[in-house]
């Protein structure tokens, strides 16, 4: 799966997950694009620029959408659901099959915003698959640093 979602938009309907994985966002939006260079982040509400500032939110204040931990102006946030509970997606990435997700960015003004990100789905399996893949093996298919001794026949058996 990969859509966009939009900055100067309310919440947006990704869809249901169809199998358990990881999402991720790739990309910058901006909050305010009277002051573009300082409020141009990604997101996890961080910006690359170098008077960037990261805005966080205190816990409880319902003018943003999602005020509850590590919540910052322009992290990306979504909901299980159409009437369900803010989350921020830098808390948690990892999603079940079925679910139903709904996206935003955290602000209180989306008028003032533009750009997007780009969200890609990966799926337990291929991410597993991914990892196994990266994990450096030596000759006999052990993780490298393995150690082995001589066995009296002159073979190498595997330390345990």
């Amino acid at each position: 799966m990969e859509t966009k979602v939009y900055a100067n938009k309310g919440w947006q309907h990704i869809g249901k997950v169809l199998e358990a994985g990881n999402l991720y966002a790739d990309g910058e939006w901006c909050f305010n694009t009277n002051e573009r260079q300082a409020r141009t982040c990604n997101s996890k509400g961080s910006g690359s620029a170098g008077n960037y500032y990261i805005i966080e939110i205190g816990k409880g204040d319902n003018r943003y959408p999602y005020s509850g931990d590590r919540a910052k102006v322009g992290q990306l946030i979504f909901r299980v659901g159409e009437h369900g509970s803010p989350e921020a997606m830098d808390i948690r990435g990892e999603f079940s099959g079925g679910e139903d997700l709904w996206m935003t960015i955290n602000d209180t003004d989306i008028e003032n915003n533009d750009g997007f990100l780009t969200l890609r789905f990966v799926s337990a399996a291929a991410s597993q698959a991914y990892e196994d893949r990266m994990k450096p093996t030596n000759s006999y298919g052990d993780p490298i640093g393995t150690q082995y001794t001589r066995d009296g026949a002159g073979n190498y058996v595997r330390v345990r």
